[in-house]
């Protein structure tokens, strides 16, 4: 459904005379569909992981928010190699922190 609707949007929409909240319905069009894609791929490769190690929703929804800031930058023309290098340093320190605060239980006062 969302490739039918992707279809449609972008195949009949004009970026160059489409108004600004056009781009941005084709933005937020562009990260839903990236975010399906990322979960359908990690629930294949969770079929094919033994036991009861699987790879977890967060980390699904970690890579897809960080494909959608690649995106946001490269689309209005700001990715470069050296901004991929400093972001993910950026990442990988925010994915620890986000995991590492899940696991503690949290303190009562």
């Amino acid at each position: 459904m969302t490739l039918v609707v992707d279809g449609l949007f972008f195949g009949l929409s004009n970026p160059v005379s489409a108004p600004s909240i056009f781009l941005i319905i084709g933005y937020v069009l562009a990260v839903l569909t990236l975010g399906i894609v990322v979960h359908l791929v990690l629930a294949v490769v969770n079929l094919y992981i033994p036991g009861k190690r699987r790879i977890s929703p967060q980390i699904s929804q970690l890579v897809t928010v960080v494909l959608a800031i690649i995106l946001a930058m490269q689309s209005i023309g700001q990715l470069s190699f050296h901004d991929l290098l400093a972001f993910l340093p950026i990442v990988l320190i925010g994915s620890f922190y986000v995991s590492y605060n899940r696991k503690r239980p949290a303190e009562r006062a």
